[in-house]
C-alpha cells in the first residue's frame, strides 16, 4: 500500500503531470462551461416555445368558446325565424279560409 502511495505522490509532484493537468483543465473546463451554457440556452428556448404553445392553446380555446356562443345564438335566431314563418303560414292559411268563407257568403243566390 505504501508503495502505491509513494508512486502516486511522485507522479502528482512531477512537472510533467502538473503540465498535463493544466493543459487538460484548460481544454476540459471551457468545453464543460460551453456545454452547460448551450444546455441552458436550449432549455430557455424550449421553455419559451412551451409558453407560446400554451398561449396559443388558450387563445384557441377562447376562440372556440366564442364560436360556440355565436353558433348557439344563430341557432336561437333560426328557431325564432322558423317559429315566425310557421305563425305567418298559419295566418295566411287562416286569411285564405276567411276569404273563401266570405266569398261563399256574398255569392249571389242565383250564381252557379
Amino acid at each position: 500500500m505504501r508503495g502505491m502511495n509513494d508512486i502516486a505522490q511522485r507522479v502528482s509532484d512531477s512537472t510533467t503531470f502538473k503540465l498535463i493537468e493544466r493543459v487538460v483543465m484548460l481544454i476540459v473546463l471551457p468545453i464543460i462551461a460551453w456545454g452547460v451554457n448551450a444546455l441552458t440556452e436550449r432549455m430557455t428556448s424550449i421553455e419559451g416555445k412551451l409558453e407560446a404553445y400554451g398561449t396559443t392553446q388558450a387563445t384557441q380555446a377562447i376562440r372556440m368558446d366564442a364560436a360556440e356562443r355565436t353558433l348557439n345564438s344563430h341557432s336561437v335566431l333560426l328557431d325564432q325565424l322558423r317559429t315566425t314563418q310557421q305563425n305567418q303560414g298559419y295566418r295566411i292559411d287562416r286569411l285564405e279560409e276567411i276569404a273563401k268563407d266570405r266569398a261563399l257568403r256574398t255569392r249571389p243566390s242565383g250564381a252557379p
